[in-house]
């Protein structure tokens, strides 16, 4: 009698079955253990920065920010007409008796504007927080800054209004964007609204940038050591399914054997398999 050849023995079916199902959970659990870590990351963050930016804001008098607004080119003028001295040097070296007391209402706007870019200046460094911070005041056509942290005079610039700005001015309330990137890094920005004047410049947004590049670095490496547990798991599991498989497998071949002896008319083969599951029960039944 011709003798069928099999082109997958029943081992590798059962170790093909085992193995895709140990990658498949494998995969699963290492994205969910980095989602969970970019989650946790990007809500750890987000509300880090919305805290600050609903701090700074609470520091933060509409009315001030009006006068500066108001006086914003005599600011410009009086702060490129000096080569090296700040706006700070130009306010201290005004005359106590005569400028600072007169009444002057752009001298009075210049050193609330040294105030709050002091301020500002201030929460960032405390912060750890590399990129200036920013006093906005919503208009038709975008955001336009009043001042900045920097000692650059930025005033008047206009910035298009993202979603969580626009939210932050609706709802009145501290709003955060997801992480994003652009080609300066990786970034999350928080915006908090200033506490309103009745006024038609009445809506002020305080706006933080914070890159987060160290932060995302940090998250590929716990990325890497993700990858190399699930991969270390995976080889685990595969080796003790292996071994498992080859086990229930050998009283198969076993019964194999016998079953070719049965076929080739030699009944005195012994059957050695015990086993107390159905491959057992199956061999008594051989033996018989």
């Amino acid at each position: 009698m011709e003798e069928k050849t099999y082109k997958r023995s029943i081992e590798s079916k059962i170790l093909n079955i085992v193995l895709t199902s140990i990658l498949i959970i494998t995969a699963v659990l290492g994205y969910l253990s980095l989602d969970f870590s970019k989650r946790r990351l990007t809500s750890m963050l987000s509300d880090s920065i919305k805290g600050i930016a609903g701090t700074t804001a609470s520091f933060i008098n509409a009315e001030d920010i009006l006068l500066i607004m108001l006086y914003s080119d005599g600011i410009r003028k009086r702060y490129l007409s000096t080569s090296s001295a700040t706006l700070s040097h130009i306010y201290e070296k005004l005359d106590d008796s005569k400028d600072k007391a007169s009444g002057d209402r752009l001298n009075e706007a210049i050193g609330v504007y040294v105030k709050y870019r002091d301020l500002l200046d201030n929460i960032r460094r405390m912060n750890n927080i590399e990129t200036p911070i920013s006093i906005h005041i919503a208009e038709k056509n975008g955001l336009r800054m009043i001042l900045t942290s920097d000692d650059i005079f930025l005033a008047g610039a206009v910035y298009s209004v993202k979603p969580e700005a626009a939210r932050a001015l609706s709802t009145g309330l501290p709003q955060s964007t997801g992480i994003y990137r652009d080609k300066d890094g990786v970034w999350i920005s928080a915006y908090a609204p200033v506490p309103a004047v009745h006024s038609r410049y009445d809506k002020m947004l305080v706006e933080i940038n914070y890159g987060i590049s160290s932060y995302i670095n940090r998250l590929h490496k716990e990325m890497r050591i993700i990858l190399v547990i699930c991969l270390l798991g995976f080889f685990a599991a595969a080796f003790i399914s292996h071994r498992l498989v080859t086990a229930l497998v050998c009283a198969i071949k076993r019964l194999d054997e016998a079953a070719k002896g049965l076929e080739e008319e030699n009944y005195s083969t012994p059957i050695d398999v015990k086993s107390n599951d159905e491959i057992g029960h199956l061999a008594d039944t051989f033996e018989k």
